[in-house]
């Protein structure tokens, strides 16, 4: 299961699409600035917490595995 959360970039791709979607929205409806970038800012915290789920999975893997998958490729 570990290794299964740090293979996934589900959650990197959507803050992205999200982040784009939300410039192109402002840029069409600039009255909707606000909630757009509270919209933003709750994506950036869930990639945020996505990436500290990587980080646990990273050191279970260590502890279970006692191999270092930080900072490596997933290939």
């Amino acid at each position: 299961m570990a290794v299964a959360v740090i293979e996934d970039d589900a959650v990197d791709e959507a803050r992205q699409k999200i982040r784009r979607q939300v410039i192109q929205e402002i840029k069409a409806n600039p009255e909707k600035v606000e909630s757009l970038l509270r919209i933003n800012s709750v994506s950036k915290h869930i990639e945020r917490i996505a990436d500290m789920a990587t980080n646990n999975a990273e050191d279970v893997i260590y502890m279970v595995e006692g191999e270092i998958v930080r900072h490596t490729s997933a290939e």
